[in-house]
């Protein structure tokens, strides 16, 4: 018999050594729990040498000769039999510290779930009755379709001061729509029953930019702005048209170095070569040098505008 093939009775059939006094390991002295395993086990041995011929039976059950290596401690009086049920259960003392996070993840379990706090959406009347107090312009679709791209904007900046969620900017930027965009609309949805419910603003623009800014505007926008000159004009002139044109093609000057370089290259010849080399790296800059040095240029003499300067 060994530790092994004793399993869970390990602990109390094989006593752990303990140092004696004169430093040597000796067997420590079973305690009740010991002696109350070792009368359990004592029978389950028994059993096994009966069942096993090929083992020979010992002299006396409980006896050195089946546990050579264990010393049997006798007792004056029986023990018992007891049984680990009725052992009472081991009571660890509980700290001021081990109960704060029973406490807490008891209190934990027993809250509902937290949830975040709703930001209800307002209700359309409301929405629409703050979007009708900035009185934004109507839109007939007549005129200059340059017009188009300058509503949407005031439109844009409307909705973005009232944080006006995208499903109410399309039904307040269809009670601008008047005279021929209202015709226009009414017939487009007649058509499309369906699909009203699914478009939102940004669909909304690209369809009354497709009707009334078409293809070909633009194209004609672009070759304006492409080819456009300072010529006689005054920088404060020329920048007021760069402008208006730079809106129709904003693929063209999506940065300040772009926007930078296409209004220096349209300048007066004798103000863009004044300008290069200065740090023109934003737009706002390269308009002020622009506008002083034709002034600069404006006070000298007609004849002396051309004349190149005389070495130093």
């Amino acid at each position: 018999v060994s530790r092994a093939t004793c399993g869970p009775y390990a602990h109390a059939v094989f006593p752990a050594l303990s140092p004696s006094p004169s430093g040597t390991r000796t067997r420590a002295r079973p305690s009740h729990a010991h002696a109350v395993a070792h009368a359990s086990f004592v029978p389950i041995i028994s059993r096994a040498y009966s069942s096993s011929p090929s083992i020979p039976t010992p002299a006396r059950i409980g006896s050195s000769a089946l546990v050579p290596h264990l010393r049997v401690v006798a007792h004056p009086s029986p023990l018992p039999p007891t049984s680990c049920a009725s052992l009472p259960p081991a009571r660890v003392p509980r700290t001021p510290l081990m109960s704060v996070p029973l406490a807490l993840s008891s209190h934990a379990s027993c809250m509902p779930p937290r949830r975040e706090p709703d930001h209800p959406v307002p209700p359309q009347a409301t929405v629409v009755a703050q979007f009708l107090d900035y009185h934004p312009e109507k839109f007939s679709g007549q005129g200059d379709p340059r017009i188009v791209d300058e509503w949407i904007h005031v439109l844009e900046l409307i909705f973005e001061v009232m944080d006006c969620p995208d499903r109410y900017r399309v039904i307040c930027a269809q009670l601008q729509l008047t005279g021929d965009a209202r015709l226009w609309w009414n017939a487009y949805w007649s058509m499309r029953p369906g699909e009203k419910a699914g478009y939102t603003w940004d669909r909304l623009k690209e369809l009354i930019r497709e009707k009334y800014f078409p293809t070909y505007y633009r194209a004609e926008m672009e070759r304006q702005f492409l080819s456009l000159k300072q010529g006689t004009r005054s920088v404060d002139e020329y920048e007021r048209e760069f402008t208006r044109l730079a809106a129709f093609v904003l693929d063209l000057v999506r940065t300040e170095a772009q926007r930078a370089q296409r209004f220096i290259d349209g300048l007066y010849p004798a103000v863009c070569h004044n300008i290069v080399g200065r740090g023109t790296q934003t737009y706002a800059r390269a308009v002020s040098i622009a506008q002083e040095v034709d002034a600069s240029i404006r006070r000298e003499p007609v004849h002396d505008r051309f004349q190149p300067s005389a070495p130093a």
